[in-house]
């Protein structure tokens, strides 16, 4: 096996202030840039966390639970809650995928155009490596937005299950209220 001359060995500053000055960089920069001032994940997620704290589902008890009134104010409450949490969820998931879209080509770029570079790297992992490194900001913003997404979904499914339980507890009152001596007509 030939040993690699000095010539073979690559340069990882030079190649990365080579990458970095490139044109197509400077516009996944300037995505990246861009989503993260959309994507407010901090936020977000406090809103989040607000809004399913302040459900009035969440804190129907015994005497509240068989009152059609709070059964009705719990309803449009969660309905309002969860309209709020998908539409912060629907921002943050298009915000993440014009991310994900722009890493993809910047890998491709770099891939293709450094290809040369790339290949005195010794194996693959070496060159994906060097690829995520670039794409790296990009990457902790994926990391965390898809974290805001799950915790989104979350709280959208357990909004769904207690709408569930709320009406069948509507449909339980109405039935206690048509009862005479405890036995439904």
């Amino acid at each position: 096996m030939a040993r690699r001359s000095e010539e073979d060995e690559v340069d990882l500053s030079d190649l990365l202030k080579r990458i970095r000055g490139d044109a197509k960089y400077q516009t996944f920069k300037r995505i990246v840039e861009t989503a993260t001032k959309r994507l407010t994940i901090d936020k977000d997620r406090d809103e989040v966390l607000a809004l399913h704290a302040a459900r009035q589902s969440r804190k129907l008890f015994v005497k509240k639970m068989y009152n059609p009134s709070s059964l009705m104010d719990a309803a449009a409450n969660d309905m309002q809650a969860r309209s709020r949490i998908v539409e912060i969820r629907v921002k943050a998931s298009y915000q993440i995928e014009v991310v994900e879209k722009a890493m993809e080509a910047i890998q491709d770029h770099v891939t293709t155009q450094y290809s040369s570079d790339l290949n005195k790297y010794r194996n693959e992992t070496q060159r994906k490596a060097l690829v995520r490194r670039v794409q790296r900001v990009a990457n902790n913003l994926i990391t965390d937005g898809k974290d805001l997404l799950s915790l989104c979904d979350a709280f959208i499914g357990d909004i769904d299950k207690a709408s569930y339980h709320l009406s069948n507890l509507t449909e339980l009152t109405k039935q206690l209220a048509q009862s005479v001596g405890g036995k439904v007509i």
